[in-house]
């Protein structure tokens, strides 16, 4: 299976404007330190990197920087601040991505779509969460106040509709391409990548039950952000995989952290540790 490099949850909203070029060096100056034989060939990066009007730029740079495939899933995040709906923001990135792909850069925005990269097969959507899993008490997530006419409402419907996707994809594959298909969602799959200071706390907006999904059609990774902690756990033979760089820095410093790098990610096994480190 091919390289991959991981990554989600960059909040390059946080960082100064263009500040993310630093950044792109460092994963550039690790790439070049690295053997060729184990070089990524894709960056997969699961959501919540900027908010969406500054994501085509960012991909950009990041291409242009890193010169890998991009595969890459809206968060939450993306959404913030937006002057239009989720669809039509994403409707735009959309367009973007189509845009910068005519431009030679091999880079995808998966919104319920999948694309074929390397001889892997990814799989993406941005897996609102369903609720089941508890509610924070209160007004709840700031999703309900930052995105344009969002509620738990609509996100258990964008649930259902992301969710409704990946089952007719993942059980339309045969058992041979489900072994090289990587699902790449922004919302955690199964209540195990809940990070374990959270397991007792209301996780419906930010994680789903999937487990019977995942036991049922074996892909061969699931590539997932939202949380903020470094996460390898597995469902039967599936790794699930969360590598974000998260709040690292205090609001008021003006200094990024630009040390962190993406997981490699060179044996999809369940049972092998991943990739270098971080």
């Amino acid at each position: 299976m091919t390289n991959l490099w991981v990554a989600s949850d960059l909040h390059l909203e946080f960082f100064p404007p263009g500040a993310w070029l630093s950044l792109f060096h460092t994963w550039r100056m690790a790439l070049d330190a690295m053997p060729l034989d184990v070089r990524p060939k894709v960056i997969v990066l699961a959501g919540d990197i900027h908010y969406a009007s500054f994501v085509p730029q960012v991909l950009h740079d990041l291409y242009d920087v890193v010169g890998l495939s991009i595969v890459f899933v809206a968060g939450n995040h993306e959404f913030y601040m937006a002057a239009d709906t989720v669809s039509v923001t994403m409707e735009r990135l959309l367009d973007a991505a189509m845009r910068l792909r005519q431009t030679g850069r091999s880079i995808y925005v998966l919104y319920r779509d999948v694309v074929r990269i390397e001889g892997v097969l990814f799989i993406g959507a941005t897996l609102w969460a369903d609720g089941r899993l508890g509610f924070l008490p209160g007004a709840g997530l700031n999703d309900y106040a930052f995105i344009k006419e969002w509620s738990r409402e609509a996100m258990m419907v964008a649930h259902a509709n992301d969710l409704r996707y990946l089952r007719s994809i993942l059980y339309g594959l045969s058992p041979d391409e489900r072994h090289r298909a990587v699902v790449v969602t922004h919302h955690m799959p199964s209540p195990k990548a809940v990070a374990p200071q959270y397991k007792d706390a209301p996780n419906g907006e930010f994680a789903s039950d999937l487990n019977n999904l995942i036991l049922d059609t074996t892909p061969a990774l699931w590539i997932f952000g939202h949380t903020h902690t470094k996460t390898h756990v597995a469902v039967g033979s599936t790794p699930l995989i969360g590598h974000p760089l998260g709040y690292k820095r205090h609001p008021s410093d003006k200094i990024p952290d630009c040390s962190f790098v993406p997981l490699l990610v060179r044996d999809y096994s369940a049972k092998a540790h991943v990739g270098a480190k971080s």
